[in-house]
């Protein structure tokens, strides 16, 4: 199959701006290093939960009680590309909550735990 190169490139346009939609400016030029921007806005601390589980929703409601969510990246493992990563963190455990802080190396399970981690980290 034979793409028109002008196509090719509005399509991947729309892709990039429908995922990085602060790049919409039209003052600016998308460029790579202000994609690598929105990139690096990203939290760095991920949460992997499960919608219906309690305990997750537990932690979710301490993040939005407290105005932290915007600093957790929160991950739906029943995803399937998310629950293959939760595998690769978690030793091939799907449990959630599942906290991973790449920064520390910390891996966390457990509702209580997890909010009290966020709480001293997060709060400062």
């Amino acid at each position: 199959m034979i793409y028109n190169k002008k196509k090719f490139m509005g399509l991947f346009l729309v892709i990039v701006l429908f995922t990085f939609p602060n790049c919409a400016d039209t003052k600016k030029d998308v460029t790579v290093s202000t994609l690598l921007d929105n990139k690096r806005n990203t939290p760095e601390i991920k949460l992997f939960i499960y919608r219906s589980c309690p305990y997750c929703q537990r932690v979710i409601n301490f993040l939005k009680s407290s105005n932290q969510e915007h600093k957790v990246q929160i991950l739906d493992a029943s995803q399937p590309a998310i629950l293959e990563e939760l595998r690769k963190l978690n030793n091939n455990n799907t449990q959630c909550p599942f906290l991973y802080d790449p920064e520390k190396n910390i891996k966390m399970l457990e509702s209580l735990d997890i909010i009290e981690y966020l709480k001293k980290h997060l709060t400062k």
